[in-house]
């Protein structure tokens, strides 16, 4: 006998699964762990600003139902980006029992640098700080979701599409800062 089970047959009738079309599958999925206390979020990974309509509308109408919050940092065309997103966290980044802070990966360095600057300025340990590719964290996904619904919204760019996304979305911010 092998480790894991058995050879022996059972009388249980086996289940069918169900075959689901790709374009009919969730973008997300919570699963409990084993131990019944934790939740496994999964987001299929796109890119928010190169994917089509009704993807974008499929995933918000997921992504929405799920309990989070958002602060979030309005800014028209910068002068100087270093010094507005100083400005900007600086505002924003108010918690002392922070685990971790991701960055996309797309970034330049520079703002890893000033992101880094300012934890450090708050008394944040910047091993905290690590930079990844949305690839690997549903979490990016879930803030560039984010970001793509507040930029169309505050451009005024297809409001009859994304309005009522925007307004479900409304509940979840804590912080907005102009």
């Amino acid at each position: 006998m092998r480790s894991g089970g058995s050879a022996q047959p059972t009388n249980e009738p086996e289940e069918v699964v169900a075959e689901i079309p790709q374009e009919n599958r969730p973008f997300t999925s919570l699963t409990p762990k084993p131990d019944g206390h934790w939740l496994v979020l999964k987001i299929e990974n796109f890119h928010w600003a190169e994917t089509a309509w009704e993807v974008k509308r499929k995933f918000m109408d997921e992504v929405l139902k799920l309990n989070f919050k958002v602060k979030i940092a309005i800014v028209d065309n910068p002068v100087n980006p270093a010094v507005e997103l100083e400005r900007v966290l600086a505002h924003m980044v108010i918690e002392r029992n922070i685990k971790k802070i991701y960055i996309d990966g797309k970034k330049p360095k520079w703002y890893e640098r000033k992101i880094k600057k300012i934890l450090r300025d708050k008394g944040i340990s910047v091993r905290k700080l690590k930079t990844v590719k949305d690839s690997q964290y549903a979490g990016i996904r879930l803030a560039d979701m984010v970001a793509g619904l507040s930029r169309s919204y505050f451009d005024k760019k297809n409001l009859d599409k994304i309005s009522k996304y925007y307004k479900r979305l409304q509940e979840k911010i804590i912080v907005i800062l102009e």
